[in-house]
Order: structure tokens, then C-alpha cells, then sequence
């Protein structure tokens, strides 16, 4: 499409590639490329059910609304949005609410509060519950692999510290404290 900026690639299960496709730029959104195009891209392309706008809400340039601008859970208030790390390679050093490594673009599950204007980054997992996710599908540690945790500066109480080699699901917690990025790539 014209204005295209963003490339991404969708992957099946097997890590098949089953799309390649850019995110729409829309003039009234100033969020990263893709961060909500993307969901209004995979929708048409039939990737995923849904209808989206791909423009940021009413209430700013960070107004993600479940829904209607980004996918939402089964979960209550819980959604989904793309991110990229900061760094044009995708790599993340000395960050306060990512730990060091190398994410490209990540899709972030976590609870957004209706009445605001952010994008849905807030904890809605137990730490156990975190772990079991990250147990089933990736490595099990919070700072690694293709699965992570924030760091306390986004979620405290879900980690036991914010030292990459150190970081463990405070599982001891019973309260939801979590949110997760499953990187993405690219």
C-alpha cells in the first residue's frame, strides 16, 4: 500500500513463513511503524478475525482501544501490541524496563485500563502463571530467550531482580504482577 513503512513477517507454528506484508502509516498516528497497522494488516490479509483501524484513538498518539485499534484477549481488558526496541538493530542495552538483548519487534500481551490512553502493557499474570507460560514454551528464565518478563520499573513484584542473570518469577506472589513480550523478530 502506499505510505507502507514497517515490513513484517508472520509465521505459522512451524515457523513457516505464511505473510509478508508492511504495516500501514497513517498520518494521525505517531506510535512506532506497525505498532497498530500491523493488526489492521494481518485482519485484512485474513491472518487474524477482527477490524481494525490502525490509527491511534481519540485520546492521544498512544491510545490503544481493544477492540477496536488492537486485538483483545479472552481475558478482560487484556490485549495485544507490537513494539520495537528502541535501537534501529533491535537491541536493547541498559534499559530500564527491558533487559539486554536483542528483540527487534516484540508483541506485547499485558491489561490496559479502559479509562486511559495507553497501549495494553499493564500485569495480568501471576508470576507462576508467567513461569508456566514461559516453562511451556520457551526456557523458563524471564530475561532470555524468545519469551520475557519486564523488568519492576514496568512490573514489580513479578521478578525476584532485575539482574538478567539472577531474574527468577517471584512465584511466591499471588497477585497479578505480569505481563509478557514474545519476540517476534526482525
Amino acid at each position: 500500500m502506499e505510505g507502507d513503512e514497517a515490513l513484517f513477517i508472520v509465521r505459522a507454528g512451524d515457523g513457516e513463513i505464511v505473510a509478508v506484508g508492511r504495516a500501514f502509516d497513517h498520518p494521525q498516528r505517531d506510535v512506532p511503524a506497525g505498532s497498530l497497522g500491523a493488526f489492521e494488516h494481518l485482519a485484512r490479509a485474513g491472518l487474524i478475525k477482527g477490524d481494525f483501524t490502525g490509527t491511534a484513538g481519540g485520546l492521544g498518539t498512544t491510545h490503544g482501544i481493544l477492540g477496536t485499534n488492537l486485538p483483545e484477549s479472552a481475558v478482560a481488558d487484556v490485549g495485544f501490541y507490537f513494539d520495537h526496541a528502541d535501537n534501529l538493530n533491535g537491541y536493547v542495552s541498559s534499559d530500564s524496563v527491558l533487559f539486554d538483548g536483542q528483540y527487534g519487534h516484540y508483541l506485547t500481551v499485558g491489561w490496559q485500563d479502559p479509562a486511559s490512553n495507553v497501549l495494553p502493557v499493564g500485569a495480568f499474570l501471576t508470576p507462576r502463571e508467567a513461569l508456566q507460560v514461559d516453562e511451556k514454551f520457551d526456557d523458563a528464565r524471564p530475561a532470555y530467550g524468545s519469551i520475557r518478563a519486564f523488568k519492576s520499573a514496568r512490573h514489580s513484584n513479578c521478578l525476584t531482580s532485575d539482574t538478567a542473570a539472577s531474574a527468577a518469577y517471584a512465584v511466591g506472589y499471588g497477585s497479578e504482577a505480569c505481563g509478557l513480550a514474545f519476540i517476534v523478530g526482525m
